[in-house]
């Protein structure tokens, strides 16, 4: 009965995954940092922990130069 829930919660962790890495992406560069290396090296590093890893290091300020909405 269980393995009806396999591929739904399967499909939300990949889509998670999927969701977190372009947000990393654009929160990287929208902060001056190379968005597509620090995307890749929490994809391939421990995911999860990657992720809260970016959050509590990465920079406090938006790079100067950039357009803000």
């Amino acid at each position: 009965m269980l393995e009806i829930l396999y591929i739904p919660i399967a499909l939300v962790s990949v889509l998670l995954f999927v969701i977190s890495i372009i947000w990393i992406f654009f929160d990287a560069r929208k902060r001056g940092k190379s968005g597509l290396l620090v995307a890749l090296l929490a994809a391939l590093i421990a995911w999860p922990l990657s992720l809260l890893i970016w959050i509590a290091l990465r920079p406090a300020k938006v790079a100067s130069g950039r357009r803000t909405r």
